[in-house]
């Protein structure tokens, strides 16, 4: 009996830690899709993320590291959930600057169309899927 109890906490304990490592991934999924994310955090001429964020831990860009920001981005501002959070810094980056980086950034704006050659702006379908990538890393 005493193995039986000790295996059943066991395993309960093992599924409660599963979930708590795939929350980050189930909110992603159900703000957007962290595959057009990647697409838009990668786009040199839209939006150019990348030309300051890392994905890969290295600070040398002048902007904080975008790994992980999953885990980082529901604690910076009291109250603020980690996507709320992401929101905010994507189209009000000077409410909060992380510690150690100054104010660079600039602000987007979402529409709701976005026309060939514009930058600085995004639809909020495109705002979405941004912040699903982002919770996925």
């Amino acid at each position: 009996m005493k193995n039986f109890l000790w295996i059943s906490s066991a395993i309960f304990i093992l599924f409660t830690i599963a979930a708590c490592n795939n929350t980050a991934t189930i909110e992603s999924q159900s703000i957007g899709d962290p595959e057009l994310g990647r697409e838009i955090f990668q786009d040199r001429y839209r939006t150019r993320c990348e030309g300051c964020h890392s994905l890969d831990g290295s600070e040398a860009r002048g902007a904080p590291t975008m790994l992980g920001i999953s885990e980082t981005a529901g604690s910076r501002v009291p109250e603020m959930s980690a996507s709320d959070y992401l929101q905010q810094s994507i189209l009000d980056p000077s409410a909060y600057i992380v510690e150690g980086y100054e104010k660079q950034m600039p602000p987007y704006k979402v529409v709701k169309e976005v026309e060939v050659g514009q930058t600085g702006i995004l639809t909020q379908e495109e705002l979405n899927n941004l912040i699903a990538f982002l919770l996925t890393q």
